[in-house]
């Protein structure tokens, strides 16, 4: 079958498709016949005047030649907003002014400090602004950790007067990614909201935190487990008061993982934690986890001997 005749299928195909008027065969046919394609062009302008954004994406992805622009105007029209946030950021010679205006007026300012922080032509000033007017707490973060060029003070300012209604972790997402965050007003906030997992972050992650402030949060509001957590991975916390919080409020698990994660931890006192919980799963994790954990039967026999001995002294 000679090239001329196989020129000729493709045309025949080709012009069907055409007739059919059908955007997404168009371009399934434009991809799949590559530079063979008797009229790329007539195969696009069936995507564009069917105001199709699916295929419009595609095409401007993948076909050889495509106009971004007016492919970039069907998305940008007829999208979603995910489509346009992606359009503006991965295709090649998108108007991304035309895709950030849009997102302003769907109102859609997550994906806007998003398209900011990925894509350089985007009106830094125009976002930071409506983020600072109408932006979330989420909004505030992401843009002041993401996206060059914003006034950090100003981002903080917005954050500290919207804190009362902001997750704790946004405190400390801000403090721990931002250069020139305002450390101690972030962190007396985030102790404020008594919220026991963004303490052990932020005393985990923040260089000279209040490890005391934050321990007393952990302690008083936490769990057994924050407990554990905060053993494990905070420079100078006090073990003893946590293998106490662990005794009061966990379960013979708490007491096995402290054991196992917190080298100062005392094995002894845990250890009967674990043998008294009577948990068999447990018992054999710490027998598994032996020599660096003392026998639980060994507690046992040593702890009858105590009262024997007593029993003998009376």
């Amino acid at each position: 079958m000679n090239n001329e005749f196989i020129d000729k299928e493709l045309m025949i195909e080709q012009a069907k498709i055409i007739v059919a008027w059908d955007a997404m065969a168009a371009y399934d046919f434009a991809k799949k016949t590559g530079w063979r394609t008797p009229d790329v062009k007539a195969l696009e302008q069936v995507v564009i005047q069917n105001e199709d954004p699916i295929a419009a994406n595609k095409f401007a992805r993948f076909i050889n030649g495509a106009d971004v622009y007016a492919l970039g105007q069907v998305v940008a029209t007829h999208g979603r907003d995910m489509s346009l946030y992606l359009f503006a950021k991965e295709v090649r010679g998108a108007d991304v002014p035309t895709f950030e205006n849009e997102l302003i007026k769907r109102g859609n300012i997550d994906l806007l400090c998003k398209l900011a922080g990925h894509v350089k032509d985007v009106n830094i000033k125009k976002v930071e602004e409506i983020v600072l007017q109408s932006g979330s707490v989420e909004n505030i973060v992401e843009c002041a950790t993401n996206v060059r060029g914003v006034d950090i003070a100003a981002l903080e300012k917005a954050l500290i007067q919207k804190h009362n209604h902001a997750n704790p972790m946004y405190l400390y997402a801000f403090a721990e990614q931002v250069d020139g965050a305002n450390i101690p007003v972030l962190e007396q906030l985030l102790l404020e909201k008594h919220d026991p997992k963004a303490s052990i972050m932020f005393a985990t992650s923040i260089p000279n935190a209040c490890v005391q402030a934050h321990e007393q949060v952990v302690l008083k509001y936490g769990t057994a487990y924050d407990s554990v957590n905060f053993a494990q991975n905070v420079d100078g916390a006090n073990i003893q008061a946590h293998e106490q919080a662990v005794i009061d409020k966990g379960k013979p698990s708490d007491a096995y993982y402290l054991a196992v994660r917190v080298e100062a931890s005392n094995k002894e006192l845990l250890g009967r934690m674990v043998r008294d919980g009577g948990d068999q799963q447990v018992i054999e994790a710490w027998s598994n986890a032996r020599p660096s954990l003392p026998n639980l039967d060994t507690l046992e026999i040593q702890q009858e001997s105590e009262c024997s001995n007593t029993g003998m002294g009376m």
